[in-house]
């Protein structure tokens, strides 16, 4: 089981939506215990990511995605898929939310984050 799949004992997981709506237009915008939260298709996988750039609160649901790298459109801040590590100095990182597929449907994992430095020490390990 790769580490996006794991299950851990403070874990949250809610259903969100079923793939095929994701599916429809490539991404989906859900809110669910007080996140918005952009999901998005690409290479055959489902991310989900805070909806809002951290640089300046733009619905990151408006951006491109590329070869696993979301692109806001206001600023182009650019955003890694899968750790939410920005590309760009002038931009924090982004949340992203583990997510799990159960069938057919979409499951985000809405726990509060861990501590800082334990979090970046799970992205030097992806």
């Amino acid at each position: 089981m790769n580490k996006r799949n794991e299950t851990k004992p403070h874990d949250q997981f809610v259903r969100v939506a079923t793939v095929a709506e994701v599916d429809v237009h490539g991404c989906k915008v859900v809110h669910v215990g007080g996140h918005s939260i952009v999901m998005i298709r690409e290479n055959g996988q489902i991310y989900a990511a805070d909806s809002r750039c951290p640089h300046m609160g733009f619905p990151l649901q408006r951006g491109s995605v590329k070869d696993g790298i979301l692109t806001c459109h206001w600023h182009h801040a650019r955003f890694d898929l899968a750790s939410g590590g920005c590309f760009d100095q002038f931009a924090g990182d982004v949340r992203v939310f583990s997510v799990q597929i159960r069938e057919g449907e979409v499951w985000v994992d809405i726990a509060p984050q861990q501590d800082p430095k334990a979090r970046q020490g799970d992205r030097l390990q992806v």
